[in-house]
């Protein structure tokens, strides 16, 4: 499983009740992509995803781990990227 399935779109037991559609499907990501925004360590590591602690809680520093730790080929970030990059237009300003 991919760390882009595991953040946005596996465990669907997390939510008993999802919304039926695409439309649920899309909540529960914009969801899990306001925890990663929040708490980025605590998000990843929920999924079972070990990064040292020295690495912190800044959502950068985590995904250039991953990155250079091969947990994240360039092909899921590009895709993270543009999910955050669309998300971000779904998101608060001041949260």
């Amino acid at each position: 499983m991919s760390i882009m399935h595991n953040l946005f779109g596996g465990n669907q037991s997390a939510n008993p009740n999802p919304m039926p559609g695409p439309f649920g499907n899309f909540m529960q990501m914009l969801q899990r992509f306001n925890q990663f925004r929040k708490n980025p360590l605590g998000a990843i590591m929920g999924l079972g995803i070990n990064v040292p602690q020295n690495v912190g809680n800044n959502p950068e520093a985590i995904v250039n781990y991953l990155r250079s730790s091969g947990q994240m080929s360039d092909q899921q970030f590009d895709q993270f990227s543009q999910m955050a990059e669309q998300f971000q237009n779904f998101m608060p300003k001041n949260s």
